[in-house]
């Protein structure tokens, strides 16, 4: 792999409020770290459309003509709300396969911890990248750009925290988008 900055593989949705754990890119492309709202805050309200059975992890769900998945995280402190995943949107098979059926914000259910039903949790993200030139030159210059592999990452993971039990949900998320 190439040298470059870890803020060039990140995907530009999630460049403002995923934390690395470090400043460099690890030599296998996974990018991991936690959200972290611009005022500071670390504790989140999640929200998605998804299929959740068992109620454990989440997972894509048939809809419409499709599939989806959506995840969102409310900052509890500010209210700002981020989209942190849309199958219709990130990932290789929405960017590269236009794979997903997008889903709608009304739709999306707040999740709340097994444990204890508190609403608030920290969230750990891992993202597997591929290096942006060979993206490129893999899929061609004409259709794809740099800035397109960032979005067209590999794998995503989710690992939740409730900020009240401190409860640990890994692999909440475990997606390969490819």
């Amino acid at each position: 792999m190439k040298s470059m900055s870890i803020k060039d593989r990140l995907p530009v949705h999630l460049r403002q409020i995923l934390l690395p754990n470090s400043a460099a890119l690890p030599d296998d492309g996974w990018i991991c770290g936690k959200l972290h709202c611009p005022c500071g805050s670390e504790n989140f309200r999640v929200k998605t459309f998804a299929d959740t059975s068992p109620e454990k992890f989440i997972r894509v769900t048939p809809h419409q003509n499709g599939f989806a998945l959506s995840v969102a995280a409310e900052c509890a402190a500010c209210g700002k709300e981020w989209l942190i995943f849309d199958y219709a949107m990130h990932g290789y098979e929405a960017v590269v396969c236009g794979m997903g059926v997008q889903s709608c914000q009304e739709q999306m259910e707040r999740r709340s911890c097994p444990g204890c039903a508190g609403d608030a949790f920290t969230v750990r993200i891992s993202i597997e990248t591929e290096d942006p030139e060979d993206f490129v030159h893999e899929l061609g210059s004409e259709s794809f750009s740099t800035e397109d592999a960032a979005e067209a990452f590999s794998w995503i993971t989710m690992d939740l925290t409730c900020t009240d039990c401190r409860r640990e949900s890994p692999g909440w998320l475990d997606l390969e988008t490819s």
